[in-house]
């Protein structure tokens, strides 16, 4: 994290047995073709970057439970990662997406989505497709009380947050699906 990084080399592909690539809060805008032929990467985390794309290559990870592209200039999530069939965690806050590919929606491994505001409208209107169970909003203006919080039949998690400073008082809140009590 935090170390100036501006790009990645070709010469990634040498690290086959990769399993986790970690490089945050650095420069990096575009990902050399060879990152996308890691086979064993089960997790990508480029937040705080220069991103402004993401290559449609990202399909052939199939292996990937974790995607954090947070904080980037991205705009538009490619169709191929509906073919991430183990995808758990996909986190595009704080990016320029409008909206997620319907058929990444359907996949039942997709587990928790962080987002915008600007997403959840979209969330709400496809919740039939989600099997989600947690949903983290940034730098968010709803309350529980918001009737598309309602909508999503989804409980404000106060309790539940990685770090501080993600918490409700900072603008961030978290939403969980009402599990049943039996």
């Amino acid at each position: 994290m935090k170390n100036e990084l501006s790009f990645i080399s070709e010469e990634i592909i040498n690290l086959q047995g990769l399993l986790m690539f970690t490089a945050c809060h650095n420069k990096i805008s575009i990902l050399p073709n060879n990152f996308f032929r890691l086979q064993h990467l089960t997790s990508i985390c480029l937040h705080g970057n220069k991103l402004t794309a993401l290559s449609d290559d990202i399909g052939n990870l199939s292996n990937l439970t974790s995607i954090t592209i947070s904080n980037n200039d991205i705009e538009v999530l490619p169709q191929s990662i509906s073919k991430l069939e183990h995808l758990d965690s996909l986190d595009i806050e704080n990016t320029q997406i409008s909206e997620i590919p319907m058929e990444l929606l359907r996949h039942k491994s997709l587990n928790k989505l962080s987002i915008n505001d600007n997403l959840l409208q979209f969330v709400v209107e496809n919740i039939q497709y989600l099997d989600i169970n947690t949903i983290n909003l940034t730098a968010s203006d709803f309350q529980e009380s918001s009737k598309i919080v309602q909508d999503l039949n989804f409980r404000l998690d106060t309790e539940i947050w990685v770090e501080d400073r993600d918490k409700k008082d900072n603008g961030c809140i978290q939403l969980s699906k009402y599990k049943d009590k039996k």
